[in-house]
């Protein structure tokens, strides 16, 4: 009897935690979690059961020049939702089994992202080496390793080779902060740029952008990041010092500040701004407000707002 009832109670566990899982199916259905790439220039948002629910594009990334860099950021923006999903899933099924691995208790859409490799150990370190890059997950890294491992041996040799050369030759402009293989960069070093004017961006390829427009003729200053307290990012862990060193040594007279219209971007641009405006230099601000080419009715009423406080005479 007693062995009977144990087998009763364990039934009963068992039927309690699938109606929480019926319960938890429900939940993750209506829940919507979102993740972006290329700084916010592409945000994807997903379900629960990892479902595509919208895909949300910055105008300014819509290039059909270059296809293939907007088809990467929606793919890592996607892999970087449905991973966030993932750990949901998991998380919940944890404090539902209490952390036990139960057969047959995983959601009917829940997949083992992680593959082992028990014949190729090499296969399966490269695959955990590939998904540790920003925007992979462990499906996308999967694939890329048996992608690599069809590659011919000569393009696969290359492969290495490219990332070791890059590894080898590329570094850091002393004067910018800018990736380059020379030093000062290809920037910093035309004479026909003007030396007077510092625009200050956050990243690389902020500054490669404002670049290919062609509207900017002047230095850049890379500062590497932005202020983020919560993510212990303070003003030492920037070049904001090698700023001051530039503006001290040369015949700056303008600065533009140039990060990025978030929080984190707009808490920077006020240290800076008030860290500069002592020293007597013109200290500016790129605007912000609608792209070329959106509609007014599509806009949010942030956007709109600097758009009109920012108007200029027609």
């Amino acid at each position: 009897m007693a062995k009977g009832g144990g087998m009763g109670n364990m039934m009963k566990q068992v039927q309690q935690m699938q109606a929480k899982m019926e319960k938890m199916q429900a939940e993750l259905e209506e829940m919507e979690i979102e993740a972006s790439s290329g700084g916010g220039m592409v945000t994807v948002v997903v379900n629960g059961k990892q479902d595509v629910i919208s895909i949300k594009l910055d105008p300014e990334v819509v290039d059909k020049d270059d296809v293939e860099m907007l088809q990467d950021l929606i793919v890592a923006a996607i892999n970087q939702a449905k991973e966030k999903a993932g750990e949901i899933q998991a998380e919940n099924m944890s404090q539902i089994t209490g952390g036990m691995n139960i057969p047959g208790m995983n959601l009917p859409f829940q997949e083992n992202d992680k593959l082992m490799f028990k014949s190729a150990n090499s296969v399966e370190r490269l695959a955990n080496r590939l998904a540790r890059l920003p925007g992979i997950g462990r499906k996308s890294a999967n694939r890329l390793a048996f992608h690599i491992l069809k590659l011919s041996k000569e393009d696969a040799i290359e492969l290495a080779d490219t990332i070791r050369e890059v590894k080898e030759k590329v570094g850091f402009c002393s004067e910018c902060n800018n990736i380059s293989e020379t030093d000062p960069c290809q920037i910093c070093s035309d004479p026909k740029r003007s030396r007077s004017i510092i625009c200050v961006v956050e990243e690389t390829p902020d500054a490669a952008a404002i670049d290919k427009a062609e509207s900017f003729n002047g230095m850049f200053h890379i500062l590497g990041g932005k202020l983020s307290p919560l993510d212990g990012i303070g003003p030492d862990d920037l070049k904001i010092s090698e700023l001051l060193q530039r503006i001290h040594n040369g015949d700056v007279t303008e600065i533009i500040l140039a990060t990025n219209p978030n929080v984190e971007g707009e808490a920077t641009a006020l240290y800076l701004a008030g860290l500069l405006r002592p020293l007597g230099l013109k200290i500016s601000r790129i605007a912000r407000g609608l792209p070329v080419g959106s509609d007014l009715e599509y806009a949010d009423s942030a956007t709109l707002s600097r758009a009109l406080e920012g108007r200029q005479e027609f």
